[in-house]
């Protein structure tokens, strides 16, 4: 039942990606806390705006020393959750 642009074009991970459509998120940013570097950047694209606020709670209990921000896109709508962790030292 989803459109056929969506159907057709969009990974099957991110169209099923769980109940809540968070779970691969969540399960990122939990397992690149030991690979990222001193002043790394994260970025995660969310579907709906409804995902930004908890996404990014969630990343700044996970890097409490990182700076973590909600980017929107064009039309207005919080799309991007942007961790950026702080330079060694």
């Amino acid at each position: 039942s989803l459109p056929r642009d969506v159907r057709e074009y969009e990974p099957h991970v991110a169209i099923f990606g769980g109940e809540r459509g968070t779970e691969l998120i969540e399960r990122l940013l939990h397992e690149a806390r030991p690979l990222l570097a001193p002043s790394a950047e994260l970025c995660v694209e969310l579907d709906e705006e409804e995902q930004a606020m908890p996404m990014a709670a969630l990343a700044r209990a996970l890097y409490p020393l990182a700076s973590v921000s909600v980017c929107q896109d064009h039309g207005g709508y919080d799309r991007v959750v942007r961790v950026s962790l702080p330079p060694a030292g």
